[in-house]
């Protein structure tokens, strides 16, 4: 266990930049945003490498997370 002192308790992970709820205040409504969702295999190793940090909490953001076709695998890979 390293130092608590020295370990980052939660990371945010920006996901996908697709969303269909269009929030008048949100950047996810510009169309010149092209719309993806990151590859699973990407994001696997970052999320391995978020859990070798020992990192308690990873917040999946932008667009809307829910809508990443592998969100359930990722939440529970780590």
């Amino acid at each position: 266990m390293k130092d608590s002192c020295y370990l980052i308790n939660m990371v945010v992970l920006h996901i996908t930049t697709c969303c269909t709820h269009r929030c008048s205040f949100c950047y996810a409504i510009d169309d010149s945003v092209q719309k993806i969702h990151q590859s699973r295999t990407i994001l696997g190793n970052v999320v391995d490498e978020i859990a070798k940090a020992e990192v308690k909490e990873i917040l999946f953001v932008r667009g809307d997370p829910a809508s990443h076709p592998d969100v359930v695998a990722l939440a529970t890979q780590a």
